[in-house]
């Protein structure tokens, strides 16, 4: 009687957290190859926050997730990555909510949206300007090349990844401390690989994209808008560690580093532009329940731990989500 209450109890907390909180990336759930499918390991496999797995959504199913990551920012570093503290014009605190839609729309291609994002400036602090506002639109694709395989464990599993971002987001062009605005008004096209190995109960995920972007670019540390912005390089590792039960239910925890780098040219062009230059070295932290094959829940905690003309911030991430279609 008491394991159905629990199980009670933490159904009923994850229809809360759907409802009620709200960058990127799904639960996958994973086909596999005939082998795999017959493992239990393989039927369910949570991606980390920004370091995207390999494991696919299943032909026809449907994903919705609600995000809500809240960013605390308590230091600047400059040009040179020495870390400053904040002055008292620059908020201390936002939260942003998005609603991710996924969508499987083959065994080996899926497709996801962030249509409709929403910044919300909760702090501490009495700063003029919006507080509340659109950030940028994003819809992207995942198309596996190569699955890996019981019989060949040592070669991974390799997607192709592409992306848009479109600058829907407001942005407050006098606002010169870059923390009332919700977009950077540049167009950026993503396009990299993704690979995955999984070394049970090890997942290890390693990400390289690159981002071309175009249009201005507003550099929220600086409040600086620049005509001709950079490219971007990003590249995200993972490590998963899973424990599973699948009479009950199924966990995992994962860890990240995640690094960006905008540069002053446009590598593949030859161009120089005319921003600063710009790196974020970042950490989480956290783990992935399933509440039952449909209902998921994942909580983490963020932090910047090295930069260059960003911010320091830090902060929890709360997602949860449902699935429909299978």
């Amino acid at each position: 009687m008491k394991k159905k209450k629990y199980s009670y109890a933490k159904e009923i907390i994850s229809v809360y957290l759907c409802l009620f909180s709200s960058q990127l990336y799904s639960i996958r759930w994973e086909p596999g190859s005939e082998d795999r499918r017959g493992s239990k390991w393989d039927l369910m496999v949570t991606d980390p926050i920004t370091t995207d797995s390999c494991n696919m959504t299943t032909k026809g199913l449907f994903v919705f997730q609600n995000f809500m990551l809240i960013n605390i920012t308590r230091a600047q570093f400059d040009a040179k990555g020495k870390k400053h503290s904040i002055s008292s014009d620059v908020a201390d605190q936002n939260l942003t909510f998005n609603q991710q839609l996924t969508y499987g729309v083959t065994e080996k291609w899926e497709l996801d949206a962030n249509p409709f994002p929403i910044v919300l400036n909760d702090n501490s602090r009495e700063i003029d300007g919006p507080k509340v506002g659109m950030g940028d639109a994003r819809a992207w694709s995942r198309y596996l090349l190569y699955e890996q395989s019981l019989e060949k464990k040592w070669i991974p599993s390799f997607l192709f990844y592409t992306e848009l971002k479109v600058p829907t987001g407001i942005v407050k062009l006098g606002d010169t401390t870059g923390r009332r605005t919700f977009g950077n008004l540049m167009t950026e096209t993503t396009t990299g690989f993704n690979t995955m190995w999984e070394l049970r109960p090890i997942v290890l995920n390693l990400n390289f994209w690159y981002t071309f972007t175009a249009g201005k670019f507003f550099h929220g540390p600086s409040g600086a808008i620049y005509d001709n912005p950079a490219d971007i390089v990003s590249i995200n590792t993972s490590v998963e560690w899973a424990v599973r039960d699948y009479e009950n239910d199924s966990s995992i925890f994962f860890i990240e580093i995640n690094q960006f780098y905008q540069g002053r040219t446009k590598v593949f062009w030859g161009a120089s532009t005319d921003q600063p230059k710009a790196y974020s070295l970042r950490t989480t932290i956290g783990f992935a329940e399933f509440i039952n094959r449909s209902t998921f829940l994942i909580v983490s905690l963020s932090a910047t731990l090295y930069g260059q003309n960003v911010y320091q911030e830090w902060g929890p991430y709360i997602s949860a989500g449902k699935t429909f279609g299978k």
